[in-house]
């Protein structure tokens, strides 16, 4: 059976201790698409992360709260309230390594917007105040049901796996890709032109969403095309 290696956070709870946290959902989504999810607690040690690298056949980077904008050379933006700079400093040297051994890569949500972060694109810090005419973006309610309509190119491997070229899909995020990396194309878009999904088009499977896919695979099994995939080329 093929591991797959999801991100976490680390919240702190009530009694003031650290707790590795992950919604659910993605190991739910990974087991129904037939694969072994793998929880990666967050740490500092090289050694460890190459192990989590050396030990797993494909990688996703989950969601969560912002990146620094220093990853991408920018000022914060007073939406900014939290960043958990040892999450960022542990994914991105996670990312080096997983590019490194040319494994499937899978960035979903915050996933994406570090992904672009990392390879040298920027983001929009809050779609709200930025964007105008922008809508439908952070509707945390129930991200079982679409709710935002996305238009897809053809030619993309989202397209391949949804077998469609528009679908509506969940929204939970303030911020989004703004210009993308270098060797890497928006594929995905809202109708207010934010970009929903982005893929690598060098020599590497690296997709990237912005919406929640894993809350999806219930109510529209083609979202579960996002895993198969994922996991069949690993």
């Amino acid at each position: 059976m093929k591991k797959i290696l999801l991100t976490s956070r680390n919240v702190i709870a009530e009694d003031d201790v650290y707790y590795t946290r992950l919604s659910r959902m993605y190991s739910y989504a990974v087991e129904k698409a037939g694969a072994l999810p793998l929880v990666a607690p967050i740490t500092d040690d090289v050694n460890l992360i190459k192990g989590y690298v050396e030990m797993a056949d494909a990688f996703i980077f989950t969601g969560g709260e912002d990146i620094s904008p220093v990853l991408y050379d920018a000022d914060f933006h007073p939406s900014v309230q939290y960043i958990d700079f040892k999450r960022d400093k542990f994914e991105e040297e996670l990312y080096r390594l997983a590019k490194k051994s040319k494994k499937p890569v899978l960035g979903i949500c915050r996933g994406m917007q570090l992904i672009n972060a990392l390879e040298g694109g920027d983001l929009i810090q809050d779609i709200k105040s930025e964007v105008e005419g922008a809508s439908g973006h952070s509707f945390e309610h129930d991200l079982t049901h679409g709710i935002l309509k996305i238009n897809i190119d053809m030619d993309s491997h989202l397209a391949k796996q949804l077998g469609k070229s528009e679908i509506l899909v969940n929204q939970f995020h303030h911020q989004a890709v703004k210009n993308p990396a270098m060797d890497f194309k928006i594929v995905a878009r809202s109708r207010d032109g934010i970009a929903e999904a982005m893929e690598y088009i060098g020599d590497q499977f690296i997709q990237c969403v912005q919406f929640h896919p894993e809350s999806l695979v219930d109510n529209y099994p083609e979202f579960l095309n996002i895993f198969k995939d994922l996991i069949d080329r690993a």
